[in-house]
């Protein structure tokens, strides 16, 4: 497996297999001990890197997702898995009522809605900081700087460690850092984010990589 470091805060960024895991139908289309199975495997080749979303999958049953979450939860207890797996997550795309879609009725990036959705997404996977969490959409309705100030408020709390934009128009996701530094919060230290290039990836042993074994415990 070959990795590399993702952000550039010492006390934040991680390191992870250049190889991420989609878990968008685990605990939905694909059932729990295939889940399991699937994740168990990875993290044997020395797989890092799992991502998913808080509304995934809701089109599976017409609800609001959160399945992918919860069954990453349960698996990371039952496995005893600790820091040494990043998940990223996102927020955002959260259909608002069950029958309804991100399209039509989404959660949205307001920082209340921010800073609720982060905490269900805690919740569910059974964590204190999310190691990486994206806004999964563009919300034109919230004015940028909330949408920003309410990302960063959560970074310098310490219960999100990295940000990032999915879907989002690459001049948007520009003009964020910018926004951020017009107008920081005050308090909020190294917020927004500004994007980073990741490093060059590197090999290591296997034997000696995180996440070797599902089961083992960070110390």
């Amino acid at each position: 497996m070959r990795y590399r470091t993702i952000g550039a805060d010492p006390a934040t960024r991680r390191e992870v297999s250049v190889l991420s895991l989609g878990a968008m139908l685990f605990g939905s289309a694909t059932d729990e001990a295939t889940s399991y199975a699937i994740l168990d495997r990875y993290v044997e080749a020395g797989g890092t890197f799992i991502d998913t979303s808080d509304n995934y999958a809701f089109w599976v049953d017409g609800g609001q997702g959160g399945q992918s979450e919860e069954l990453l939860g349960r698996w990371r207890r039952s496995r005893g898995v600790g820091t040494e797996i990043v998940i990223a997550t996102k927020l955002g795309a959260r259909p608002l009522a069950p029958g309804t879609s991100y399209l039509d009725n989404a959660e949205g990036l307001s920082a209340k809605m921010i800073r609720e959705s982060a905490e269900r997404s805690r919740e569910r996977l059974g964590v204190e900081r999310l190691d990486l969490l994206y806004a999964h959409i563009e919300d034109r309705t919230v004015p940028l700087q909330e949408t920003v100030e309410g990302f960063a408020e959560l970074v310098a709390e310490g219960t999100v460690g990295l940000l990032g934009a999915s879907n989002h128009r690459a001049w948007r996701g520009g003009t964020g850092p910018r926004v951020g530094r017009r107008r920081r919060p005050a308090g909020v230290r190294g917020a927004p984010v500004p994007p980073q290039l990741p490093a060059e990836p590197h090999r290591r042993d296997q034997r000696t990589g995180p996440g070797r074994r599902a089961g083992r415990r960070q110390r």
